[in-house]
């Protein structure tokens, strides 16, 4: 940029290969840094407390709206890749596995290759809604019934059997947002929640569970290191109880202290001679 004005203040010509070549070493600059305003996270443990059943949240958004951002958020899913999915793409390998066959770049959402699968986590029969498994294979059987059997059909359609707008997409995870009670804007008045938030929650989630950092990438088809630009928020979800835990950790290392010094005592004690 800087060469650039230099050669326009000296009464240089910008010709079109010029400005080719300017365009192209920017995006190579820029390659592999991710976007410059990032997305905020939905917790992802408090979807629960989401409005469920199959009603849209939007018009024209994905039906089963909570399903979907759960999913989503398992998936490390782009919107567009979540309301582009279709029914034939979900597979049950064994019993208690669900895979999602998944864009291979956000680039070209349809050239799929890229598999990932989450097992249940059901307990004693009993389904759980946080179950990334279940939800897929229940949204699976949900997407069939409305296709009539079209395994083509959109696996989030809306309530017209159509694929979901990358608009409706947004304002699903914006609505969740303001069921949750969070804030919608930044202080500067940006919007907090964008089409990567479902993507950003998953891996928030993750990480604060403390699954390690590679397998959160390769689960989210990341092929630069932009995910931890989400990922190390994680460490700041147990900030609030940092003075407790430093405060605990002295109460520890007191007692270890205390506990070696009555040991050594006893040793002494029962080393002396004179000691009746």
């Amino acid at each position: 940029g800087a060469a650039k004005q230099e050669f326009v203040s000296r009464g240089g010509n910008m010709s079109d290969p010029l400005l080719l070549a300017c365009r192209q070493a920017t995006r190579s600059c820029m390659r592999g840094q991710g976007p410059s305003k990032h997305t905020e996270e939905l917790p992802l443990a408090r979807f629960c407390e989401l409005r469920g059943g199959a009603d849209p949240w939007v018009k024209f958004g994905p039906c089963h709206p909570r399903r979907f951002l759960l999913i989503g958020s398992w998936w490390l899913l782009r919107e567009i890749e979540a309301a582009g999915a279709q029914i034939e793409h979900v597979t049950r390998p064994t019993a208690r596995t669900t895979k999602l066959l998944l864009p291979v770049s956000k680039a070209d959402p349809t050239a799929l290759g890229e598999e990932r699968t989450h097992c249940c986590i059901c307990k004693d029969n009993v389904t759980s809604d946080f179950c990334p498994a279940c939800a897929l294979w229940e949204q699976r059987s949900y997407a069939l019934g409305i296709s009539k059997g079209d395994v083509t059909a959109p696996l989030f359609p809306n309530a017209f059997g159509f694929t979901a707008t990358k608009k409706a997409a947004v304002d699903t995870i914006i609505e969740a947002a303001k069921q949750l009670e969070l804030p919608i804007h930044t202080a500067s008045g940006a919007l907090r929640f964008t089409g990567h938030t479902m993507r950003c929650s998953g891996a928030v989630y993750l990480a604060g569970q403390g699954v390690d950092l590679w397998r959160i990438q390769l689960l989210g088809r990341w092929g630069s290191e932009t995910f931890k630009l989400y990922t190390k928020k994680a460490p700041l979800l147990t900030m609030d109880g940092i003075a407790l835990e430093a405060v605990q950790s002295k109460g520890l290392q007191e007692m270890r202290s205390n506990l070696q010094q009555q040991k050594t005592d006893a040793l002494a004690r029962d080393a002396s001679p004179d000691e009746v």
